[in-house]
């Protein structure tokens, strides 16, 4: 029988650790809490996920496609926007910021 993977991100680790629980008494899903482990079938997130700062700086991303660029048009300064994607990469367990980048499409959080 497949077991389809479902990732659970949350900011909540009470809430997480729940979800896992429950999730994971069925031998036919296996919880994960990152993106970059692998195929996944499911995404359960908590909503708001992201702040509003933090959806104008991927939606500038996908736009302009450098950081520099995007500090230009949010009238930030590059370090801030570094920080913004590294607390954004934090909150969905990723490496990169183009797996952020990708997940966020993916979700509909930014359109191309």
């Amino acid at each position: 029988m497949r077991r389809a993977t479902v990732c659970v991100l949350t900011r909540d680790e009470i809430l997480r650790d729940f979800i896992k629980t429950v999730l994971g008494s069925y031998n036919s899903i296996k919880v994960i809490d990152q993106l970059d482990a692998g195929p996944i079938d499911v995404i359960i997130s908590e909503h708001p996920l992201f702040s509003p700062a933090e959806i104008a700086v991927l939606r500038e991303l996908v736009r302009v496609g450098r950081v520099e660029k995007v500090a230009d048009t949010l009238c930030r300064s590059p370090r801030t926007i570094h920080r913004i994607l590294a607390n954004i990469r934090e909150k969905l367990g990723v490496r990169t910021t183009l797996q952020a980048v990708l997940w966020a499409i993916r979700m509909g959080v930014v359109r191309v």
